[in-house]
C-alpha cells in the first residue's frame, strides 16, 4: 500500500469508527497518545502497516476535527492546525504556531467510540457482559466490511 493509499484508507476509517463529536470534552480516551496507540494497533492487526501518530494528526486535521491542547491541569485551549509532526511525543505545527508545550492533546471524538476499538484488541474475559460481547461482535463485523473495501490495495 502506498502513502496515498494509506492515508485514504486512514481517514475513512477514521469518518466510519470515530465519527467527529459535537462536545470539547477531554477524557483519557480521546487523547493523543490513546488514540495513536490504538489507531496504531487496530491498523497492525488488520492491515499488517504500521500506522505513526505524524499520519494520525494529520488525518484528523485533514478530515477537519477539532483538535484540543490542554495545558497542565487546566481547561486548555482549542488551536487549529494546518499541518503537524510530533517530535518527542510533543506535536509540532508546521504552520500557525511555532510550538506547543501543551502536557495532552485531544481530539474531538466520542471517548466509547476508540474504547470500543480498544476492546476489539483484546480477548474478553469469560466473565463479560453479554451486552458488550455483542458490542464486539458488531464492530468486528463493521471492521471486517471495511478490510474487505481495500484488501485489494497492498
Amino acid at each position: 500500500m502506498n502513502q496515498g493509499q494509506r492515508e485514504k484508507v486512514l481517514k475513512d476509517f477514521i469518518l466510519e469508527f470515530l465519527p467527529n463529536s459535537k462536545n470539547n470534552r477531554k477524557y483519557r480516551t480521546n487523547e493523543l497518545e490513546f488514540v495513536s496507540d490504538t489507531l496504531s494497533k487496530v491498523f497492525s492487526k488488520i492491515f499488517n502497516i504500521n500506522i505513526e501518530g505524524n499520519e494520525i494528526v494529520n488525518a484528523f486535521d485533514d478530515l477537519n476535527y477539532r483538535i484540543h491542547f490542554q495545558k497542565d491541569n487546566s481547561m486548555g485551549e482549542e488551536v487549529i492546525l494546518t499541518k503537524a509532526r510530533i517530535v518527542k511525543g510533543r506535536i509540532i505545527p508546521i504552520s500557525g504556531y511555532e510550538e506547543n508545550n501543551s502536557s495532552l492533546v485531544h481530539f474531538q471524538i466520542r471517548g466509547p467510540h476508540i474504547k470500543d476499538l480498544s476492546r476489539f484488541l483484546k480477548k474478553l474475559p469469560p466473565n463479560t457482559n453479554e451486552d458488550k460481547i455483542e458490542k464486539n461482535k458488531i464492530l468486528e463485523e463493521r471492521i471486517k466490511r471495511f478490510v474487505l473495501k481495500y484488501k485489494n490495495l497492498n
